[in-house]
């Protein structure tokens, strides 16, 4: 088990204070957490992310894990072309090395935490297609 003993003060964030990006899937992300860029000694990072109103990220592959928890909204999770439903509350993991895209069906934003486990980095990271 990782410890946390070279955090001398908590550390705390806000996502209004944290510089959001359009990532390499293009969903629109803020990177809350990752150990290469802040005094953490963990395994993972942890991203907010959301799509807009019928959008929808593009087909890519992690050689990460990913855990996903859905905060707001509705849509369909495709893992290796196979679909999931998905909605504010439900959660779900994503194999390392799985094919994945995920696309907004509701009236509003899909919002979402993730979770990468190692870290995300982006050379782990393959663009399938749209």
């Amino acid at each position: 088990m990782l410890s946390n003993k070279n955090i001398k003060t908590p550390l705390v964030k806000h996502l209004d204070n944290i510089k959001q990006i359009i990532a390499g899937d293009k969903c629109f992300l803020k990177e809350i957490f990752h150990p290469d860029r802040d005094e953490l000694n963990t395994n993972y990072s942890l991203a907010f992310a959301y799509i807009e109103h019928n959008g929808k990220t593009i087909n890519h592959c992690l050689k990460q894990t990913e855990t996903y928890f859905i905060i707001s909204g509705q849509g369909i999770m495709h893992i290796n072309n196979n679909p999931f439903e998905i909605s504010a509350g439900s959660s779900y993991i994503v194999p390392e090395n799985c094919s994945q895209w995920l696309e907004n069906t509701g009236e509003g934003k899909l919002e979402f935490l993730v979770i990468v486990d190692p870290p995300w980095r982006k050379e782990d990271e393959t663009i399938l297609g749209s």
